[in-house]
């Protein structure tokens, strides 16, 4: 319902809750709506984290029928942050024979959607849509504020040279987010609508879409509109402010670590005649907020297991932001981290 401050709150109580009383299932579903708030905010890097965690907690319990759900979660953050070496091996290791049947399997369908869809395998993912459709009916879940998957299909249809299609499911979508009516839903279904719509009458859904997940706080799914809005004005021959637009999506993708969605910035800009930069990857400037989290808390001194029951992650995602952050910092270990946040001002 984009109430992200209460939904915090919420999340800090149980994290208490979890801590006390060592509350696995409590600990399963902070792990679970951590990933989930910060995927909708655009925070890649802790969805990642708390996705893993999540992911972990949900398998360790054999046959737990959340664990395509956690699957899900981590893949759909895999696929935005470009990690697709990653997602398929993850995929391969559940069994739809075990899964496939409970209602979760549908979110794993949405996801591997994405996957496909990232890799250009345009009938594959839009199988895995309509029958990730079909099971939301099914279930009574048919909601584009848990899954937009008529968006999604839309876009396909798209690709495949299927207008038609695409826009009767762009509209399907957008009457079922007026009637849910949260601003992150109303703005995804807006954009389905500016894309599939042709010539100048896409211009105000797309400039309504970003608005509204301004609104939402919806950093990732805003640089989005904003990518396809500055391919809408450059058509229309408003070439500058396409450029400017375009640059002010890169500048979002790159802060939310949107790897695929920085890239499409990257392309659609040079194709606007502009000369985008790459982003600069050395420094403690380059260290995601994860990444520079368990480097403070390294360079207290904390092994790597304390950094992660500190943060509610896993020991193996601590050693990841480790590796990552000594290759960004260009040291070999951790003795070197607390001078060098000391000389960067960050004790």
């Amino acid at each position: 319902m984009d109430r992200p401050d209460e939904t915090t709150d919420y999340l800090n109580s149980l994290s208490e809750c979890a801590r006390w009383h060592d509350s696995a299932p409590a600990r399963t579903v902070l792990a679970m709506g951590r990933s989930e708030a910060a995927y909708r905010a655009g925070r890649l890097p802790q969805a990642l984290d708390a996705a893993h965690r999540w992911y972990d907690l949900a398998s360790a319990a054999r046959g737990n029928p959340m664990v395509p759900l956690a699957v899900a979660g981590v893949l759909r953050v895999l696929v935005e942050t470009g990690r697709h070496a990653e997602a398929w091996p993850l995929l391969r290791s559940v069994d739809p024979e075990r899964y496939g049947t409970g209602w979760q399997w549908a979110h794993l369908l949405e996801a591997r959607a994405r996957l496909h869809l990232a890799r250009g395998d345009l009938n594959p993912a839009l199988e895995d849509l309509q029958e990730c459709g079909r099971r939301q009916i099914a279930w009574q879940r048919d909601n584009p504020a848990i899954l937009p998957w008529r968006s999604l299909a839309a876009l396909t249809h798209l690709a495949l040279d299927r207008p038609e299609q695409a826009a009767r499911l762009a509209h399907q979508e957008w009457e079922q987010a007026q009637g849910w009516g949260t601003p992150r839903t109303l703005g995804i279904s807006l954009r389905t609508v500016g894309i599939t719509t042709r010539g100048r009458h896409a211009r105000k859904p797309l400039e309504e879409s970003i608005d509204l997940l301004e609104e939402a706080g919806a950093t990732l799914e805003q640089a989005r509109s904003l990518i396809e809005y500055g391919t809408v004005r450059c058509a229309a021959g408003h070439t500058r402010l396409a450029r400017e637009v375009t640059l002010r999506a890169l500048t979002l993708a790159r802060q939310c670590g949107a790897v695929e969605l920085a890239d499409l910035a990257r392309d659609r800009l040079r194709a606007f005649g502009a000369r985008p930069r790459r982003a600069h990857a050395t420094g403690i400037s380059a260290l995601t907020d994860s990444e520079r989290r368990v480097a403070v808390l390294a360079a207290r001194g904390l092994t790597n297991r304390e950094i992660a029951e500190t943060l509610f992650i896993t020991r193996r995602t601590v050693e990841n932001h480790l590796t990552s952050g000594f290759r960004k910092l260009g040291i070999s270990g951790r003795r070197a981290l607390a001078p060098l946040l000391e000389r960067e001002g960050r004790p």
